[in-house]
């Protein structure tokens, strides 16, 4: 009798400690995720405001390509108006632009 208590103390004791290790494993592991969520929030924000830049760049681009169009269609329309420098250069913008 006094053998199977100490054999059920021992299962316990290991219990107990198996719960203590996997508990600072758990912890380990919180505080992974928590730095590495930490990480990805930063990393979002950066791709956000990149994001935005791009956004403004793009409607910059497309508000000059549409002026440097609108100039290849008066410089076309007009075409004895303008030199042929002038019209190779409103080509050559709203083609740059483009």
């Amino acid at each position: 009798m006094d053998n199977q208590v100490d054999v059920i103390d021992r299962v316990i004791k290991n219990a107990i400690q198996v719960m203590k290790d996997s508990k600072y494993q758990i912890f380990e592991i919180l505080d992974s995720a928590r730095d590495e969520a930490a990480t990805l929030q930063h990393q979002m924000q950066e791709m956000l405001e990149e994001t935005s830049r791009v956004c403004d760049k793009v409607d910059e681009l497309e508000l000059k390509f549409g002026m440097a169009r609108r100039r290849l269609t008066e410089v076309s329309r007009e075409f004895m108006k303008y030199s042929e420098e002038d019209n190779k250069q409103a080509y050559e913008k709203a083609t740059a632009l483009q």
